[in-house]
């Protein structure tokens, strides 16, 4: 994105010929001074890292994302990495086993691959029905990568699995966040999710 701007001179000069009891016009002078010194020093630090300051769907424009959703248990296996961000005790012996399990009963995965072919994000999910809720899709395991954050890429996810559930004529999304994570509460929140019940878990 170019960004358009003047280089503004403050006249100095004109208030040299102001008396030195008249504080009021010193400090006029001063605060304008100090305005325009914090526009330019924006604009060079945006000229030097333009991204730090872009909006998501900027940075968004000038790169090339895909979602593609993966296809069996090689491309899931390959994100191994990404699941660790979000769950950094699972093993990748760990993770596999539970693939093999979770995959014969409906369990798919969707990416979001940059120019290189890497994937910087992804979200697992699940398609089924309750009595309480209806057809539902549930999303299971999203994740964004560390490098990707704040780009707009979990919203593309989002919007992708929201098209999914219409497309299956199903009458709700759900999940699960955790406890801890506060990044994903807002998240979720911003797309429209309430908080419906507690998720009560016990371990075996």
């Amino acid at each position: 994105m170019a960004i358009q701007y003047e280089v503004f001179r403050v006249p100095v000069a004109s208030y040299r010929d102001q008396k030195p009891g008249n504080i009021t016009h010193l400090l006029t002078a001063f605060v304008i001074l100090m305005k325009r010194v914090a526009i330019q020093n924006y604009i060079d630090l945006y000229q030097r890292s333009p991204n730090k300051y872009m909006s998501s769907d900027q940075k968004l424009s000038n790169a090339i994302f895909k979602l593609a959703e993966m296809q069996g248990l090689e491309q899931m296996l390959a994100q191994h990495h990404l699941i660790l961000q979000l769950n950094p005790l699972l093993n990748l012996t760990r993770y596999e086993e539970l693939l093999r399990q979770m995959l014969p009963n409906g369990y798919r995965m969707v990416g979001v691959f940059d120019e290189a072919g890497s994937c910087a994000g992804l979200s697992g999910f699940w398609i089924n029905t309750k009595l309480y809720s209806g057809k539902y899709l549930e999303v299971d395991n999203f994740v964004v990568d560390n490098a990707y954050r704040s780009q707009g890429l979990g919203k593309l996810l989002s919007d992708w699995m929201l098209q999914e559930a219409q497309r299956h004529q199903c009458n709700t999304i759900m999940l699960d966040a955790y406890t801890t994570n506060s990044a994903a509460h807002r998240f979720y929140f911003r797309e429209g999710f309430h908080i419906k019940s507690y998720h009560f878990y016990k371990s075996l």
